[in-house]
């Protein structure tokens, strides 16, 4: 059986509380141990196919076609697994499947209700999210304790520490300590309220991750592990950076990975974290560079910038992997166009938008900078095809999620870049593009099909012109960044 670790956030969303999980377990495959990991939403969307990426952010798509909360994206990239539709559960998942059982009576009359039913069914999904070849799994609950529509979920992580023991299981709690710049005082107290708020619904947590802005002094981490009942060497600060992958490293600086294993009664193997020293190194030679390489995202929601978060990591990658780095600039206008050595425009069609990314391709065309259209994005970059959302959906196939294989043609550069004939890239499209849509312009290569659908053009007298239905930034990680993308910054560069 698997040991389990139990995240939970307080006093304010925002904390890095998924990325602190997914260092854990870079923490724990760091000294050989196999871990899975659960995202418990408690918004009663049954997947996150429907929400706005203003509001909620990215939508991260799986191999398998789940749309799923963006902080998968960060266990893929910084754990180096794939996660799959069993590594996302929401609120609207969990009631959907209890009210089938009842219509098909499999409750045997009972009153239906949160305790011991919805309770039962958050606990199935993490007991049998994968009994072998794991040794620990790490579950986090999205949004931060006292949330009402959460309740359900700590009571469940409560129960689940009765049912497997308290050996076998571990709460960790990721709270702010804020720093008062008037007094130069750090305060505790907004954590012990919150750990009172995780105990009144009977969870007592073992570690605490503070997130601060300063190092916390040793007065206020033994205040802290006396007033919120945790070992003092289990209080743990996570201070604030701009660079999310060294945070495994200033993590186990600390201890979180030793006391973790104290708590789980697991031997602690001396961890190998060689592969993030040199990245992270790597990350502070490229910062250092005088010369940028200037790539502008054309997006209708380029000033969020949790909407493109793989697409902005993938890029990064990409430079980082080449040594160059990498300037991303969001584009609001046509003005925002000028003084660019790339242009990414991004997935997505709607007419009131249009007009931006079609002047974005013809900004490309005319002075012969490098460009590539992903997604939906790419029949922007074809004549004679109607940008109009509403009538591209009636009037083209409909429609791809998750990963789907494409037939690269011979000799052409997609297959020059990528080594093979066929690749498996995930899809998250609206709509699909007949193979004689090229016709409408002679310019146009056809380099990539699946079935007669068109899945990859480039422009044949432009310097780097390509678009793609797939969207190369999900798969794309630390140590193999897609090619496509890599190719793309070298000939920014140019």
């Amino acid at each position: 059986m698997p040991k389990y670790v139990f995240f939970t956030g307080g006093v304010v969303s925002g904390l890095g509380k998924g990325i602190t999980a997914a260092s854990l377990g870079k923490l724990m495959r760091a000294r050989g141990y196999r871990v899975d990991v659960l995202k418990l939403n408690p918004y009663f969307n049954v997947d996150s196919k429907t929400l706005h990426p203003k509001y909620h952010g990215e939508v991260y798509i799986t191999e398998d076609g789940r749309a799923c909360d963006l902080l998968s994206g960060h266990y893929e990239r910084i754990l180096g697994i794939t996660i799959s539709s069993k590594n996302d559960v929401t609120s609207g998942e969990i009631y959907r499947s209890v009210i089938d059982k009842e219509r098909e009576n499999e409750y045997g009359g009972q009153t239906v209700q949160v305790v011991p039913h919805i309770t039962d069914e958050i606990k199935l999904r993490a007991k049998n999210l994968c009994i072998k070849n794991t040794d620990v799994v790490i579950i986090e609950v999205g949004g931060t304790v006292g949330d009402i529509e959460a309740q359900p979920f700590f009571e469940a992580l409560r129960q689940l520490r009765v049912d497997l023991g308290k050996n076998n299981t571990a709460y960790v709690h990721v709270s702010l300590v804020p720093f008062i710049g008037e007094s130069g005082e750090q305060k505790t107290k907004p954590t012990q309220h919150s750990v009172r708020e995780l105990q009144n619904v009977g969870i007592q947590p073992d570690v605490l991750v503070c997130r601060s802005e300063k190092p916390i002094a040793r007065g206020s981490k033994d205040k802290l592990a006396l007033f919120c009942n945790v070992e003092k060497d289990c209080v743990i600060e996570n201070i604030l950076s701009s660079n999310v992958y060294d945070m495994p490293l200033r993590l186990e600086e600390d201890g979180f990975g030793k006391v973790i294993l104290r708590k789980l009664g697991l031997e602690d193997n001396a961890p190998d974290l060689s592969d993030l020293k040199d990245l992270c190194n790597k990350i502070e030679k490229v910062s250092k560079q005088s010369e940028t390489v200037k790539i502008g995202i054309v997006s209708k929601f380029s000033d969020k910038a949790d909407t493109h978060i793989s697409l902005r990591e993938s890029l990064f990658f990409a430079g980082l992997h080449s040594g160059i780095k990498v300037e991303l600039v969001n584009v609001f206008n046509e003005a925002g166009l000028k003084n660019l050595d790339g242009i990414v425009v991004t997935s997505g069609i709607h007419k009131s938008f249009s007009s931006l990314k079609i002047a974005a391709v013809n900004y490309a065309k005319k002075n012969n900078i490098s460009i590539i259209l992903i997604g939906d994005a790419m029949i922007y970059g074809i004549n004679g095809i109607n940008h109009d959302k509403e009538t591209a959906k009636s009037s083209y196939k409909n429609s791809r999620l998750g990963l789907a294989a494409t037939q690269l043609k011979d000799d052409s550069i997609l297959q020059k870049i990528y080594g093979v004939k066929n690749i498996n890239m995930r899809h998250h499209n609206l709509i699909e593009i007949d193979d004689g849509f090229l016709s409408a312009d002679k310019n146009l290569e056809g380099l990539g099909y699946s079935d007669t659908n068109l899945t990859a053009y480039a422009h044949k007298n432009h310097k780097f012109f390509v678009g793609v239905s797939y969207l190369p930034q999900f798969g794309s990680s630390i140590n193999s960044p897609d090619k496509l993308l890599e190719m793309f910054v070298k000939e920014s560069k140019k």
